[in-house]
Formats: C-alpha cells, structure tokens, sequence
C-alpha cells in the first residue's frame, strides 16, 4: 500500500472530493497538507501537517522536505491537489521531488478513484 499526500482546505465541495479519494483506495496512510485547521472526520489513518503560508515558499519546501524524507517509507506516494492554494501545491511538489519519491496523481473520476 502506498501513502498519500493531498492538499487540504474547508470548502464543502473539495472536501466531499477528498474524502471519496481517502476512502476509495487502500492506503498505508494520509497525509493532509493544510494551512487550516482540519475539522473533518476522515476513515481512515490520517495525519494533518499544518503550514503557514505567511512563511515563504523556501521556507515551506524546507518544512515540507524534512517531514516527507523522515515519514515516507516507500518510493512512491500517491498526489491529490484537488483542495489549496497554488503555494501550497508548489511546495507540496517541489518537496516530494527534493524527497526523491515517485508520484502518482490520483483523483476521482466517475470510475472512482484512479490515477490520472
């Protein structure tokens, strides 16, 4: 089973997206990327890494790098970038990257949830 990193926000719409992408595959773990608070109830095992985004994106690559070089086990990650900001993408791929872990894009589709 594979992680997977996704970009969190509070919007109803992105949330029900994410949620059916947690909830329609099998994974080790999840890993939400927010700069909010999180006031969901997800199923499955999840973690939620708070950034802020008042810092630059340097500094959120920095931040971003050293959690995903100590918390991902395997060499590839599962990506959702439904929910969050441009920065937050930015420095949510650009870390995975300097991590040195294949990626896989991953939403629903009206198939379910397949990588795209």
């Amino acid at each position: 089973m594979t992680d997977l990193i996704a970009s969190f926000s509070d919007d109803k719409a992105e949330l029900a997206h994410l949620t059916r992408v947690i909830d329609g595959e099998e994974w080790s773990r999840v890993l939400l990327i927010s700069s909010k608070d999180v006031k969901a109830d997800f199923s499955k095992k999840t973690e939620v890494v708070k950034v802020d985004l008042k810092k630059t994106l340097s500094e959120l690559i920095e931040q971003l790098t050293g959690l995903f070089k100590m918390e991902i086990k395997d060499t590839e990650v599962g990506v959702n970038l439904i929910c969050g900001s441009g920065k937050e993408h930015m420095a949510i791929l650009s870390a995975l990257l300097k991590s040195g872990v294949g990626i896989r894009f991953t939403a629903l589709t009206k198939e379910g949830v397949k990588e795209v």
